[in-house]
């Protein structure tokens, strides 16, 4: 083959890169769209929006990229850059997508970030039905013990002063 009949190939694929870009662009507005629009619509109007959106992609999902931070990580990234500090599961699962893991579905992270908002792990707040923020970071308190809020009494040894030795003696 000469450079002559490789020249229709890397013209379409220069078009088809140009392309590419446009419509990564208009997805980005699109995107920029629906977060206003979910912002002043009634709850069920904005669901419908986020669930047409989601019922596009495939159920699998694109597998995990490698040296991605965790699903912690990312979502208090997500979080901490929203404008207002909370989000929808599906805004937090968009903007994951678009950040670090292309064609992350909800299905693949949603249960885990629901379980960040979990009185047991407690790293997330639900201040109303379907949103999350960051929790506001607390005194350490003695509260599982029975205790009053302290400065780290959790971590304070009893023997001050003397040099722990083994077998526990004086």
């Amino acid at each position: 083959m000469t450079q002559d009949s490789l020249t229709p190939l890397h013209d379409r694929l220069k078009a088809i890169d140009e392309q590419i870009e446009a419509l990564t662009k208009e997805r980005h507005e699109v995107m920029g769209a629906v977060e206003v629009f979910n912002r002043y619509v009634q709850p069920q109007e904005a669901n419908k929006v986020v669930v047409a959106k989601a019922a596009r992609k495939s159920a699998a999902g694109a597998p995990r990229p490698e040296n991605i931070p965790t699903i912690w990580e990312m979502t208090e990234e997500v979080l901490k850059s929203s404008p207002n500090g909370t989000m929808t599961i599906d805004e937090i699962v968009c903007d994951i997508a678009e950040t670090w893991w292309p064609g992350v579905v909800k299905p693949q992270i949603a249960p885990t970030i629901y379980n960040f908002a979990k009185p047991t792990d407690g790293r997330l707040d639900k201040p109303s039905k379907g949103t999350f923020r960051l929790r506001k970071n607390e005194k350490p308190s003695d509260d599982k013990l029975g205790g009053k809020t302290s400065e780290g009494s959790l971590f304070e040894t009893q023997a001050k002063g003397r040099e722990a030795v083994p077998g526990g003696g004086p």
